[in-house]
């Protein structure tokens, strides 16, 4: 089964005024299991949907399903284990436990793929390959091989050596491949990559142009056309290679923010558009903050990945000056371009503007200078820039010291939270999205709609619980009981359905 881009719309609102008095608050409400509702959905421990695996823990299926039914439907959290007030900090002592466990050697994380693009005349138009003498043999008998299949109308999806697996993926007259050491990682998963490498190059040079160039000229060098756009590649590469969770999500993060005060900034945008606008996007640090849209726009998070790629990935668009750029959104039509208008409220907040006309250029220039003068006048931008600083050093995890880390995907938003962290080596933030990259590739083959996975790695235990609603992915320590594990698993999933509003974007604010 192939991972298909999401097919949620976006939709703006969430939970939080960045105020002093509501960190401390929130801060309290955390460590507080008393507080946490038990509005989760309940998990029947006679569901045959449910799979368990556990690999060097001495209980049984039967008894994990047993535990998670009980436990989900009691009103009250159960006890954990607590930190004495003379003790660290609580973020602190959770900084420091999950640096230590990131710390074990994870090959996947150690592991580097290859992507190569080239057209089915041979011609290359992107590498990662520092090498430049291995690429042109290497195009040249992939070329060949998957030709050959061409001419017998049969589909090459990938094929393995001794210690490589090699992934194709034909889109018109362009191959693109990914060469990996053998990995737990499955075909589909490198071949969804290769899908956000080919949604890249449309963004630039829609479907429709591609496929009229080639077909009168298949020696043409589609590098000419992609021109300073080679950098967006690189960018992608990049963050396929450190495991960025949106690569294998295919959904956003937004910034948590109160849900009034994320409305009040949608209004804004929405009294301020134009007749021209289709669609509008507050940013901040790659975040979305808020966003409105034509009634009828459907707006892929993978489109929005690739707006962002272009904006805070092009040195000269991060400045103060405004930017107008054509740009074509493969999920929305891959045959037409839109035009984008950007500006950098602040060295971290853009403001994102998009119109369907070529000429509506001064109509969202306009629009901008009201935005900008109204988030200086009422120090939205402060609160904005304030909640994202917050949000990367609060302390969110109610499982700890139990549960080291977590990732929530919602599906029904196409969205997805996890706590901030301060890491010093670069190294730890990959292995902890890599172990979450091959923890969702895992669930997203199984054909069940409820499944839970245990895995035991030293001391250090990883988590999964898929639904046909979520995945929640967590990093344990190894030595807990399970029976507090799956309790802490509960206190957090309330946690988030309790601030669902705040950590995600829940309501649609269409024109």
């Amino acid at each position: 089964m192939e991972q298909q881009p999401s097919q949620h719309s976006l939709v703006p609102s969430i939970n939080e005024d960045v105020g002093e008095e509501n960190v401390q608050a929130n801060s309290s409400t955390l460590l507080n299991a008393d507080e946490i509702p038990a509005s989760l959905p309940s998990l029947a421990s006679s569901d045959p949907d449910v799979q368990v695996s556990l690999p060097e823990i001495k209980v049984n299926g039967d008894d994990v399903q047993q535990m998670l039914s009980e436990i989900l439907l009691e009103d009250s959290s159960p006890p954990v284990n607590e930190i004495g007030s003379e003790a660290r900090s609580a973020s602190e002592v959770y900084d420091d436990k999950l640096r230590k466990a990131m710390s074990f050697d994870c090959i996947l994380a150690r592991q580097k793929r290859k992507y190569l693009i080239f057209t089915s005349s041979g011609k290359p138009v992107f590498s990662n390959v520092a090498d430049e003498n291995l690429e042109p043999s290497t195009v040249a008998a992939l070329q060949a091989i998957l030709s050959s299949f061409e001419v017998l109308k049969e589909d090459l999806t990938y094929f393995e050596t001794f210690s490589t697996i090699i992934v194709a993926y034909s889109a018109g007259p362009l191959y693109l491949v990914c060469i990996s050491p053998l990995t737990t990682l499955s075909p589909d998963f490198m071949k969804n990559e290769l899908r956000l490498f080919y949604h890249q190059i449309l963004s630039t040079i829609t479907s429709k142009s591609i496929s009229s160039i080639l077909d009168s000229r298949p020696n043409f060098d589609l590098r000419r056309l992609i021109g300073s756009s080679e950098q967006f590649l690189k960018v992608l590469s990049s963050d396929l290679e450190n495991y960025e969770p949106f690569s294998f999500l295919n959904a956003i993060s937004p910034l948590p923010l109160r849900v009034s005060f994320r409305d009040q900034l949608s209004q804004l945008l929405l009294k301020e558009k134009p007749k021209s606008l289709i669609f509008a996007l507050l940013v901040v640090q790659g975040r979305l903050v808020c966003a409105i849209k034509a009634r009828k726009l459907m707006l892929h998070a993978n489109d929005i990945y690739l707006v962002f790629l272009s904006v805070f990935n092009t040195q000269a668009f991060n400045d103060s000056m405004e930017h107008w750029v054509p740009i074509c959104l493969p999920s929305l039509n891959p045959n037409a371009y839109l035009y984008i208008y950007s500006h950098f409220i602040d060295h971290e907040v853009a403001l994102i503007l998009a119109s369907n006309e070529s000429s509506s250029f001064f109509d969202l220039q306009a629009m901008r200078n009201i935005v900008s003068m109204r988030l200086y006048e009422r120090y939205w931008l402060k609160k904005i820039l304030h909640a994202a600083e917050l949000d990367q050093t609060s302390f969110r995890n109610p499982g700890f010291p139990c549960i080291l880390h977590y990732l929530f995907y919602s599906k029904k938003y196409s969205q997805f939270y996890a706590p901030g962290y301060r890491f010093n080596a670069k190294n730890n933030v990959k292995n902890l999205y890599a172990i979450y990259a091959s923890l969702h590739d895992q669930v997203f083959h199984r054909k069940r709609s409820l499944s839970i996975d245990v895995e035991i790695h030293g001391s250090l235990m990883l988590f999964t619980w898929s639904t046909s609603s979520f995945n929640f992915y967590c990093l344990a320590n190894a030595n807990e009981n399970l029976q507090i594990l799956i309790a802490n698993i509960n206190k957090v999933l309330r946690w988030i359905r309790r601030e669902e509003s705040r950590l995600f974007i829940c309501t649609n604010l269409s024109f």
